[in-house]
């Protein structure tokens, strides 16, 4: 993982994102790297955002709080989390300036038992992001606690990509040293 701040270096919420893929493209080129993705925070820094809303059925009136987490192209991938239905974000959802999310296994039987997740939506500051993908329950804010209902967020629009987290996977070495 490699954080860096692109505010201190003067580029602003209008250049960065475009900077962040050419770094995310340059970090791929590496010998030994598989993928490499991005998301707003490092796993376990214990800086996890959450949510509160009553916007979901059954829900009206009662405030329920859930994680949310800013992702970018082959984030999970990187983290080894199995995507169990869908697909991950895209760079191509970015240049098409569409709003959409993926929910872990927690927040889909909290939020929609027993139906179809994809399609549904979440709403997040008077956007409606589509759900394109579950993926497994992960313990990406404390390895001692329970994984909780979480929505990661597509990067763009709200992603903080003045400071963004590079998630690297490596290839596995080959025994005979190639």
């Amino acid at each position: 993982m490699a954080s860096v701040d692109l505010e201190q270096v003067g580029y602003n919420t209008n250049t960065a994102l475009p900077t962040c893929e050419e770094l995310r493209r340059q970090f791929s080129l590496l010998p030994g790297v598989e993928t490499v993705g991005m998301i707003d925070e490092p796993p376990l820094s214990g800086r996890r955002g959450g949510v509160v809303t009553d916007r979901f059925d059954g829900y009206e009136g009662i405030e329920v709080k859930f994680g949310l987490i800013n992702v970018g192209p082959e984030c999970f991938h990187a983290l080894g989390i199995p995507i169990l239905e869908g697909r991950e974000v895209a760079a191509g959802d970015f240049t098409a300036g569409r709003h959409v999310a993926l929910v872990n296994e927690s927040f889909a039987r909290k939020f929609w038992p027993d139906q179809g997740v994809l399609g549904k939506e979440i709403e997040f500051r008077n956007d409606q992001h589509e759900v394109i993908g579950i993926v497994r329950d992960a313990r990406l804010e404390d390895v001692m606690d329970p994984p909780k209902a979480t929505a990661y967020l597509s990067l763009h629009p709200y992603f903080h990509a003045l400071h963004p987290t590079f998630v690297v996977r490596t290839r596995p070495s080959s025994a005979s040293g190639e």
